[in-house]
């Protein structure tokens, strides 16, 4: 099936390669929120928002745990926290269980900026499907879905 397979893409330009067009989806995405972010007065990145983000939804959330939640691996972890945690929106807690392990919980400021922020965040989401309908979203999710299972 896989030489079939090429054999129809052979001829496929770089801009027409399902990945490419991925990839510069999300590079548009993140680059129009961050233009947003900044116009708004917000002084977080596209990554630091998704760490707050993920962790308000899972108070308590290990390192390891929002590494493997937010697809960035543990390094880069690590220089968002800190920086979350110098601007006080953050704090890392040991792990009662586990003497390497640290706990992500949000600062009350924290929790304020993610309340102030949603609202904007999923204006910025609506903008980039609003020229789809409810089924084109679903078949975008299916197929995206299926192509991430084909490298389990």
């Amino acid at each position: 099936m896989i030489n079939q397979q090429l054999i129809f893409y052979e001829n496929e330009t770089l801009d027409e390669v399902i990945y490419f067009l991925s990839e510069r989806m999300m590079r548009r995405v993140k680059e129009y929120s961050k233009a947003i972010f900044i116009a708004e007065g917000f002084d977080i990145s596209i990554d630091q928002w998704v760490i707050l983000k993920r962790v308000a939804e899972e108070e308590g959330i290990s390192q390891i745990d929002l590494a493997n939640a937010t697809y960035k691996d543990p390094a880069s972890i690590t220089r968002i926290l800190d920086i979350l945690e110098k601007k006080g929106w953050a704090i890392r807690q040991p792990d009662e269980n586990s003497r390497r392990a640290y706990k992500i919980t949000l600062t009350t400021e924290g929790v304020a900026l993610v309340k102030k922020m949603l609202p904007m965040v999923q204006a910025i989401r609506a903008k980039g499907l609003e020229n789809l309908t409810e089924m084109e979203i679903e078949q975008v999710k299916i197929v995206l879905k299926k192509i991430h299972a084909n490298f389990d």
